[in-house]
């Protein structure tokens, strides 16, 4: 009979040794860059450039190393030192904020979104949390949103006192440690008019609906404590 065919090996891209790596790594940005020309598809090569422009804050080239470390290596995407590298980029005020905040839009999934709400709540920078609370109003990255952020949104852009009780029942359920801190208020009986003396929410002291309070505050306090 006829020969049995060879069998084809799978072909596998060229990658840097260990030696390589470390090399070039501690000589710093100069042979990481050759290094990246040599193995440009070698996941832990373009990562490690990638650190060396930040450690330099050279945000936009440390970005264009991480959208080709995002299409090499999935899991970079669930990488809390990746998703670190692009919050300092989006914190940086330089011309690497826009793409930062366009990759966590659009190129994390939940995290992304969740680094957003941060940089749109606790930044002090008022150019940099405006921008980001822009991004979170797109239909894109709500709907991305985990749950739990998905409602701190609503919460957020809930302005009525109605429209803040209806959605006590979600944050029981849905709510993270991040939704106490804004319902907590909620049950204080003043912080508004004159001299903060009157009640924001006069809604929410109704007897049924001052118990869902308490025990959704009560909730979301256990889950935080976790």
């Amino acid at each position: 009979g006829s020969a049995a065919p060879t069998p084809v090996l799978p072909w596998t891209k060229p990658k840097a040794t260990d030696e390589e790596l470390t090399r070039a790594t501690a000589a710093g940005r100069g042979p990481l860059e050759q290094l990246v020309f040599k193995y440009p598809e070698d996941p832990r090569v373009v990562r490690a450039l990638a650190e060396a422009y930040r450690l330099e804050k050279q945000y936009g080239l440390a970005l264009k190393q991480v959208e080709s470390l995002l299409k090499l290596e999935r899991s970079a995407r669930e990488d809390d030192d990746i998703l670190a590298l692009v919050e300092a980029a989006a914190s940086s005020a330089g011309e690497a904020t826009d793409s930062a905040l366009g990759l966590l839009e659009s190129a994390f999934g939940e995290k992304g979104i969740d680094r957003l709400y941060d940089l749109a709540t606790t930044t002090k920078n008022a150019t940099l949390r405006a921008k980001a609370n822009k991004s979170l109003e797109k239909p894109s990255v709500r709907s991305d949103a985990s749950k739990a952020t998905l409602l701190l949104l609503d919460l957020r852009s809930a302005k009525k006192c109605e429209d803040k009780r209806a959605l006590l029942g979600r944050a029981k359920d849905e709510g993270d440690g991040r939704a106490y801190a804004v319902l907590k208020p909620w049950a204080e009986p003043k912080g508004c008019g004159f001299l903060n003396l009157s009640d924001c929410y006069p809604c929410l002291r109704g007897k049924d609906t001052a118990v869902e309070l308490k025990e959704t505050l009560r909730a979301l306090e256990e889950k935080r404590a976790k």
